[in-house]
């Protein structure tokens, strides 16, 4: 009686579900309180990733130096030119 109820399909499905699910449960298991015990890395805030981004892309001006100086004069004195020039809106009227 044993040796025919081994042979069916629907047996043979249910052993390999229960020694599958066996299996996965020894690795969830294993993960979680064995192979997990070291401590969380904290997660940055946005406000410190935000910091590292503009860090990485912000470069520190050197107000020494002579060519940054003339070129702050240069865009200094475009811009005085261009907010001098009338609009268009206002030829219009």
């Amino acid at each position: 009686m044993l040796a025919s109820i081994v042979n069916e399909p629907w047996f043979i499905l249910i052993i390999l579900l229960i020694i599958f699910g066996a299996i996965a449960l020894g690795v969830f298991l294993l993960r979680k309180f064995v192979l997990n015990k070291y401590k969380e890395e904290e997660k940055p805030n946005e406000k410190e990733i935000m910091e590292e981004e503009l860090s990485n892309i912000l470069v520190d001006i050197d107000e020494n130096d002579e060519d940054t100086k003339k070129e702050f004069e240069k865009f200094n004195e475009d811009s005085l030119e261009d907010s001098e020039k009338p609009s268009d809106s206002e030829e219009d009227k």
